[in-house]
């Protein structure tokens, strides 16, 4: 969360930062840390991600658009050009910061992609000792200071970030298991993801 001193609650505009790592063991990391002017070959970077993804689809997307980089196990040449700006070859590359363009790839890497995505929240979330309902009801508590209580939104509002992104990670799953006629079905029920999924529903043509 990023609110400095007091928090906001109900809040659309709550965002947690999303700190990004190559995996260790990838072949293409030396690569992809030199197309992305890396200087590590560990950490890449911090990105924010927003609780309404439908009103902060651009920023939101970011996050998509880097795991899928990260992901990524094909050609390296084909991560020239998900660069702005481009790269023409690996071989005469500069470690020069660019900036991701990577929509969908394949499905086999947004299968990856949002796996990994469900991953790092599951891991962020069991760092928390008590589940967001828990917080609910201490926060009904008359005895709180205001401190505390501010503590306790601050809290909720990561849990909830978390958990829409792995909800996010699951109904994009689910569709990509599905067959094309019923995942088109599947499309006429209302989701706050739906801009999200129209986009990977080609992989199942």
């Amino acid at each position: 969360m990023f609110y400095y001193g007091f928090t906001f609650c109900p809040n659309k505009s709550n965002g947690i930062y999303i700190d990004l790592w190559f995996n260790k063991g990838d072949p293409l990391r030396k690569t992809k840390a030199l197309l992305l002017g890396c200087e590590s070959e560990d950490y890449i970077t911090q990105l924010v991600y927003y609780e309404d993804f439908e009103e902060h689809y651009r920023e939101n997307s970011m996050l998509l658009q880097y795991l899928r980089f990260i992901q990524y196990e094909g050609d390296p040449d084909l991560l020239c050009k998900c660069l702005d700006p481009s790269v023409s070859s690996i071989a005469t590359c500069k470690r020069d910061k660019r900036e991701l363009i990577v929509n969908p790839i394949s499905k086999k890497n947004e299968v990856s992609t949002l796996k990994k995505l469900k991953d790092m929240c599951t891991r962020s979330l069991s760092k928390y000792k008590e589940a967001y309902e828990i917080d609910e009801e201490l926060l009904r508590a008359k005895e709180l200071t205001y401190n505390e209580r501010n503590c306790i939104i601050y809290r909720m509002g990561e849990k909830k970030v978390l958990n829409e992104m792995i909800e996010l990670a699951n109904e994009g799953l689910t569709l990509l298991s599905k067959k094309y006629k019923a995942g088109i079905n599947s499309l006429k029920n209302k989701s706050k993801y739906s801009k999200y999924l129209q986009d990977i529903i080609k992989f199942l043509k």
